[in-house]
């Protein structure tokens, strides 16, 4: 092991893409609860709507599978809920 790989940062992966910033904060610290290291990115324009902005959440590729099975298991909201979440379906 080098110097470089001994310091190297984690690959980060994307698990949650949405236009929700609650859905996102949501799940944000779902993942936290558990130990997980969130790595939250907000995109958009502030002074828009929030259905003009969208955040995405990413953890290093070593917590990716236990990250996608925490927010695969977290409740559903209610269906007369109207989140305005559009997801992206690659991820």
């Amino acid at each position: 092991m080098t110097a470089d790989t001994a310091h190297a940062e984690p690959e980060l992966v994307t698990i949650l893409q949405t236009n929700s910033i609650t859905e996102a904060l949501l799940a944000k610290s779902l993942l936290e609860a558990e130990g997980i290291t969130v790595d939250y990115v907000s995109y958009g324009m502030a002074e828009l709507t929030a259905t003009m902005m969208g955040a995405k959440l990413m953890v290093s590729s070593e917590q990716e599978a236990q990250a996608r099975e925490i927010l695969a298991s977290r409740q559903p909201l209610p269906d007369d809920v109207d989140t305005g979440v559009e997801r992206d379906p690659d991820v």
